[in-house]
C-alpha cells in the first residue's frame, strides 16, 4: 500500500508516528440470528476522526420486522483500546438509522493513528452477537504543523469573494495574502494563486483571462470547486507552444497523483465539461455540469499547473479532517509539480 509511483506523494507509516493517510470503507452484511434480509451498513465512505472529540458515525440497519437490542463499539489501535461505549436500540418504530457518538483520545499535532472501530450488535438482547469492523484514521486538526517556513516561501495568494475559504485557511494558520479584486492578479508573477471554493467566474469580468495570463507568467493555480463560468484552453502548436496541454483528469488519475485514500467520491461540488468553440477547447464549470471533477493543465512547456478541483474542502470542514487534508495535499503537489 505504501508503494509510490513517480507522481505520487509517499505515504508515511500508519503507526503512531508522523504522517497521514485516509482509508476508505463501506461495509454491509446479512447476519445469523436476524432476519435474512437485514443489512447493517456504515453510511460514511470513510471513517476519518479528529482527536479529542465526539465523532458521529451513522449506521443504517434495514429490518422490516424491527427489533430492540444493543450496539457496542470499541476503538482500538495496535492492540490498545482507545475507547468504548454502547447504545440501546429500538427499531420497532421503523426508524432504522442509528447515530453513534465515538469519543477519540487526544493526539499530538503531526501524528496520525490507524486503527479499527469494532461494532457488536446484539438484537433483542439475546442470541448471537453480530460483529462489524471498520478501519479508521485519526488525523490532527492542523495538517500544516511544522511547515510554516515552506508555506511562507510558497507565496500563496487567495481570491475568495465569499470569504468562506479565507475563513477556513485563516483558522489553520496558513500564511497567505488576500486578493480583493481580479485586477490585482495581474501584478502576481510567481507563487500560488488559490481561487476560493464556489467562486462563480462568470461574475468577475476578465477573471478567466487573468488566470490564463498568470499561469503564463509562472503562477500556479488551484481553483476550488467553481460554481460557474468558462475557461478557454487554446490548442498548442506542433512544438508544444502557444496553448494548453492536458496532463491529468478525473479520479482515476487523481489517486495516483495525490493519495488514493482520500475519500472524495461523495464530495464532488463542481465539474468541468469540455467542448470546442472556434477550434478552441472550452471548459464550462459548475455544479450541474456532467464533465470532469478534476482537471490539470499546463500552458505550453511550463511546469506550473492550473488545477480545477471539483472536490469540496469546505463540505464538512468542522466535523471531518478530510477537507483540510485534501487542501494540504493540493498544496504539497502544487508546490512540487511533476
Amino acid at each position: 500500500m505504501n508503494a509510490c509511483g513517480p507522481n505520487r506523494i509517499p505515504h508515511r507509516s500508519p503507526a503512531w508516528g508522523t504522517g497521514w493517510c485516509v482509508c476508505c470503507l463501506l461495509v454491509g452484511f446479512a447476519s445469523h440470528g436476524i432476519a435474512a434480509d437485514t443489512s447493517f451498513q456504515v453510511q460514511q465512505e470513510t471513517l476519518n476522526f479528529f482527536p479529542d472529540r465526539e465523532n458521529i458515525v451513522s449506521i443504517d440497519v434495514s429490518n422490516p420486522e424491527g427489533w430492540r437490542g444493543q450496539l457496542q463499539w470499541t476503538l482500538s489501535a495496535e492492540s490498545a483500546t482507545l475507547g468504548h461505549g454502547k447504545k440501546n436500540l429500538d427499531l420497532s418504530t421503523g426508524d432504522n438509522e442509528i447515530s453513534v457518538s465515538v469519543r477519540t483520545p487526544g493526539l499530538r499535532e503531526g501524528v496520525s493513528v490507524k486503527g479499527t472501530l469494532t461494532f457488536n450488535l446484539r438484537p433483542n438482547l439475546q442470541g448471537p452477537v453480530v460483529e462489524m469492523r471498520s478501519p479508521f484514521w485519526m488525523l490532527g486538526e492542523k495538517p500544516f504543523a511544522g511547515r510554516s517556513r515552506a508555506l511562507q516561501s510558497a507565496k500563496i495568494d487567495l481570491f475568495d469573494p465569499s470569504g468562506e475559504t479565507e475563513k477556513a485557511m485563516t483558522g489553520l494558520g496558513l500564511p497567505f495574502t488576500i486578493i480583493r479584486r481580479p485586477g490585482d492578479i495581474d501584478s502576481k508573477n510567481e507563487g500560488l494563486l488559490i481561487v476560493g471554493e464556489a467562486t462563480k467566474w462568470s461574475e468577475y469580468r476578465g477573471l478567466p483571462e487573468r488566470i490564463t495570463d498568470a499561469v503564463k507568467r509562472g503562477v500556479s493555480i488551484i481553483a476550488l470547486a467553481p460554481s460557474g463560468g468558462q475557461l478557454e484552453f487554446p490548442i498548442p502548436d506542433a512544438d508544444g507552444e502557444g496553448g494548453w496541454r492536458m496532463i491529468r483528469f478525473e479520479m482515476e488519475e487523481f489517486g495516483e497523483i495525490l493519495d488514493d485514500r482520500l475519500p472524495l467520491r461523495d464530495r464532488v461540488h463542481s465539474r468541468v465539461l469540455l467542448g470546442t468553440v472556434r477550434n478552441r477547447v472550452v471548459g464550462t464549470m459548475g455544479p450541474d455540469s456532467p464533465g470532469y471533477s478534476w482537471i490539470e493543465m499546463r500552458f505550453g512547456k511550463a511546469r506550473v499547473p492550473l488545477i480545477i478541483c471539483g472536490y469540496s474542502i469546505l463540505e464538512d470542514w468542522d466535523t471531518s479532517p478530510t477537507g483540510r487534508y485534501l487542501l494540504d495535499t493540493l498544496l504539497r503537489y502544487t508546490m512540487n509539480p511533476k
